[in-house]
């Protein structure tokens, strides 16, 4: 199917049915179709993708997809191209295919003979019938006929330069406005009436208009009104700011809810006469001194946490549970020399090993009272055994000690004996000859039978292929077995020899 000829940037719907192979029924896909889009004969795609169902609740098997026909995708003006789509219904696969093209030239004469207005071939021109000008007049001055002047006049070349330039929202601009009078006084305009302004001069002075630029990008806030101060400077000299100190200063001095610096503290007049004689001078507030105050500060924070961390709840409990002779203690300082780390980390660790230890007792004594209670119990059976002599006991402990023989009653162990020594020596009086002699077969005894195997398994054949098979003894000095058999190798009949 043509889809007709397109702009770049246009955006291009197609769509696809899908049926049944077997019924011919509008069906939906087993799933979503796929299409690519050829260019002219290229045998790579530009543009792939599938296609999604159109109004599923009313229709069956309707697929369609809108894409953009940029030239970032690969279309290119004056070409054609072919969107290959396929599509599985019912395990069945089906294609279709469209084509459209991109800016396609048109040829009059195709359209002409399309809507039944046809040109001779050979036509080179085209007769019109009379056209009748309207005369010019004030009132239609837009149509002149073949005099252009007019137009032509009117119609510039720098103002259809301000057409190209205008934006949309400039469009009511295109009446032009004389500024040669500016509130009844006139203004001398030196292009197209429009005057020119100076802004390089400001307040009698020469200033650059990078420098106006600046200042309304960085020193004002047009928003609040606010113009921004450079503290870099301050009366003509530079200030360096190191990470950020200078603007914390600042800071610090002046943003306070309630201020604790005022000019009178600094302003003192003449009544502060006597301390301007007290005056600190360097070699009173040395930098020694100074130093020492702040060491002493820090030293006493460090001491005090070293105490709050060495008198903990826990220890100031033990002194509250010291006896009352101890509290003579109390008198002495303890000190750093005192009162150590170590000292305490042992104090810590005697009471944590005193209370495992006490654990560790009190699980054994328990075990032991178990014991003692098991061991009483146990020693009350054994009196109910033996009684209190033992008596009971060592006539128990002699019936049941190893290789007691049990007595021998009425003779029974005699009779027994009697019995199984005549069948031990018959067994005994057995030979290799009687074992051999013995019928294992029919009439075969073992030893028959076992060269009759032998001359089966391991001896000469021969007959192989006939109706009678014959197998040798041992030293193929005899015929131990003749066999009859049928052409399947049935034996039908055997002649058997086992003598020596």
């Amino acid at each position: 199917m043509y889809l007709g000829s397109w702009k770049i940037d246009d955006y291009l719907t197609f769509a696809c049915n899908t049926h049944r192979f077997d019924t011919g029924a509008a069906t939906d896909a087993d799933a979503a179709p796929s299409y690519r889009v050829y260019e002219d004969e290229t045998a790579t795609p530009i543009l792939t993708g599938t296609l999604a169902l159109l109004d599923s609740v009313n229709t069956a098997g309707l697929y369609s997809e809108r894409v953009q026909l940029t030239a970032a995708s690969g279309l290119e003006k004056g070409k054609t191209y072919t969107i290959y789509v396929s599509a599985t219904v019912n395990s069945v696969e089906g294609t279709m295919s469209h084509t459209f093209q991109m800016e396609a030239e048109v040829d009059a004469n195709v359209v002409s003979d399309k809507t039944g207005f046809g040109l001779a071939a050979d036509q080179s021109a085209v007769t019109v019938g009379t056209v009748t000008l309207v005369t010019t007049t004030t009132t239609n001055t837009d149509m002149r006929g073949t005099d252009l002047a007019a137009l032509a006049t009117n119609y510039t070349s720098t103002r259809a330069g301000y057409l190209d330039n205008l934006s949309g929202g400039a469009v009511a601009l295109a009446a032009g406005v004389d500024v040669t009078q500016w509130l009844g006084t006139a203004v001398t305009a030196n292009v197209a009436g429009q005057p020119t302004v100076d802004v390089t001069r400001l307040g009698a002075q020469t200033a650059p208009l990078i420098d106006l630029v600046d200042f309304a990008s960085n020193g004002y806030d047009s928003t609040n009104n606010v113009v921004f101060s450079d503290l870099v400077y301050i009366h003509g000299s530079a200030l360096t700011e190191t990470a950020g100190q200078l603007a914390a200063g600042f800071t610090k001095l002046f943003d306070v809810a309630t201020p604790l610096l005022v000019a009178s503290d600094v302003m003192r007049g003449t009544d502060s006469a006597a301390l301007a004689a007290t005056a600190l001078t360097d070699v009173t507030w040395t930098d020694a001194k100074a130093a020492f105050i702040d060491h002493s500060i820090a030293t006493a924070d460090t001491n005090i946490d070293t105490l709050l961390t060495r008198i903990t709840a826990a220890r100031a409990g033990y002194l509250d549970n010291l006896s009352a002779g101890a509290v003579a203690l109390a008198a002495t300082a303890l000190t750093d020399v005192t009162w150590t780390d170590a000292k305490a980390a042992f104090l810590d660790h005697s009471i944590a090993t005193v209370d495992t230890n006490v654990d560790t007792l009190l699980t054994r004594i328990t075990a032991a009272v178990a014991l003692a209670s098991a061991l009483a119990t146990a020693q009350t059976d054994l009196d109910k055994i033996t009684g209190t002599d033992g008596v009971t006991l060592a006539t128990a402990q002699a019936l049941y000690a190893p290789n007691k023989v049990v007595p021998d009653v009425a003779g029974t162990a005699a009779g027994l004996h009697s019995t199984t020594d005549t069948a031990i020596a018959g067994l005994n009086d057995i030979t290799v000859a009687d074992i051999k002699a013995g019928i294992a077969d029919g009439t075969y005894d073992l030893e028959e039978m076992m060269r009759l195997i032998f001359a089966s398994c391991c001896a000469k054949v021969s007959g192989g292929g006939t109706t009678t098979i014959t197998f040798r003894d041992g030293p193929d000095s005899k015929d131990r077995i003749t066999a009859t058999v049928d052409s399947n190798g049935n034996r039908t009949a055997t002649t058997l020899d086992g003598s020596v």
